[in-house]
């Protein structure tokens, strides 16, 4: 007689992501999402394979696995369809949310919309390319009207940079965490270890940068020529978002961006 394999009572309960027993690593906790980042980082996913035990995460009751989860998603890469695990930049990031899920420790996410007299500009310039447009007619000189007003948006969106308040000088190699001296307390009362970039990735290259800037030079010129898009994308206001993270019972300290 055959012996019958070990299912589940519910026939519609979906299968477990990966190993480890249900009652050590509950779906959607601190632990499972770590050992899940620890897959991905040794190579086991595909991005679909990936995204999908990723959703159990979002809708989690955690704060910080929603937020770690949301902040995973974010890193997706159209052109190699994955999360550039070659990037150091990347893998460090990795490194600190995996910190994060670690330590014992909670995060409060507060967002504001900001209104400010660059959306007022950006709309009075858009006014006038459609009056611009309509006086001399439609056809192909309107791409040479855009460019213009493309440098206007351009300006416009330095003047909103500028008025936003400076840039953390740190935070690429802080991120998520407000401070460094916030990261070193969250490392220290953590038993985390960081994983080192594998030496036998291969850095960037001076051509690979070199195409970047090229990318990024086109990029602008598309811009120039669509200058009108660039405009309404300047008439929308701008989130500003304070992150706090710290220990649990300590009063969090924020962490300010914008979005």
């Amino acid at each position: 007689m055959t012996e019958r394999p070990n299912v589940s009572e519910n026939p519609y309960e979906p299968p477990r992501a990966f190993g480890g027993g249900a009652d050590s690593n509950p779906p959607s906790s601190r632990e499972s999402l770590r050992e899940l980042i620890q897959e991905l980082l040794a190579g086991k996913f595909d991005w679909c394979q990936f995204e999908e035990q990723l959703l159990v995460y979002v809708r989690s009751k955690d704060a910080v696995v929603r937020f770690v989860a949301d902040r995973l998603s974010s890193l997706y890469d159209e052109e190699i369809d994955h999360i550039n695990l070659r990037s150091k930049l990347i893998w460090d990031y990795l490194q600190r949310l995996l910190l994060l899920l670690s330590a014992k420790c909670e995060i409060k996410i507060e967002t504001k919309t900001i209104w400010c007299h660059s959306q007022l500009l950006a709309t009075i310039a858009l006014v006038a390319f459609v009056c611009s447009a309509i006086y001399v007619g439609w056809g192909f000189q309107l791409l040479f009207l855009s460019v213009p007003f493309g440098l206007i948006a351009f300006a416009i969106s330095k003047i909103r940079d500028r008025n936003a308040g400076p840039v953390n000088p740190y935070g690429t190699i802080i991120c998520p965490f407000p401070s460094i001296e916030a990261l070193d307390t969250i490392y220290r009362s953590s038993n985390f270890s960081k994983l080192r970039y594998p030496r036998h990735y291969p850095r960037k290259a001076t051509s690979s940068l070199l195409s970047e800037y090229c990318s990024q030079g086109f990029q602008s010129l598309i811009r120039c020529f669509l200058s009108p898009i660039a405009l309404v994308e300047l008439m929308i206001p701008y989130f500003h978002v304070q992150i706090r993270i710290a220990e649990d019972g300590v009063d969090p300290v924020p962490s300010e961006s914008r979005h």
